[in-house]
């Protein structure tokens, strides 16, 4: 869950060099040598910032966070975690390996783009030539956080499942 409040979503605009942010608290889970692999031979071919986020505070770590136009988070572990529910909140396109197994349990309208290390250039290529993707991913990225990982609404929901679950236990 996020504070919202905390997270204004940015609007994306359409760069000559985007900027791809990466920000892995363990490389090799993460993916890191796959990501940079991909990234270098993309180099040749495309026009794009790059900026890897390790050992950084938060804050700071953040603020490259807004200044990003594509966040990948990681390749193996199947599912996001919370740096992906950061870039949504900020309005920012993900990618992120999504297993099939967590694509049935998540809701139908998550709007990360799921790579591997075998398909992560592809995608890559894809969201660089195309990137009004961008925009919208991002757009869609905001209301799946707003409807699944907001601090207060998920409060409430918990607040009211523990009035039912010791209404029961009295009764």
């Amino acid at each position: 869950m996020l504070d919202l409040g905390d997270y204004k979503m940015i609007q994306f605009k359409k760069k000559k060099k985007p900027l791809i942010v990466h920000a892995p608290t363990h490389v090799d889970v993460k993916g890191t040598p796959h990501i940079l692999q991909a990234l270098e031979q993309l180099n040749h071919s495309y026009s794009f910032d790059f900026q890897l986020i390790h050992n950084m505070p938060h804050h700071e770590a953040k603020e490259w966070y807004k200044k990003a136009d594509l966040l990948i988070d990681q390749l193996h572990i199947g599912s996001y975690g919370l740096f992906a529910v950061e870039a949504m909140a900020l309005g920012k396109p993900v990618i992120c390996y999504i297993s099939d197994y967590m694509a049935d349990h998540y809701p139908k309208d998550l709007p990360i783009v799921s790579a591997n290390p075998g398909t992560l250039l592809e995608a890559l290529k894809d969201l660089l030539n195309n990137q009004d993707r961008l925009a919208e991913l991002g757009k869609m990225g905001r209301f799946y956080v707003e409807k699944e990982h907001d601090m207060n609404k998920n409060t409430a929901h918990l607040v009211n499942l523990y009035r039912r679950l010791t209404a029961n236990r009295k009764g």
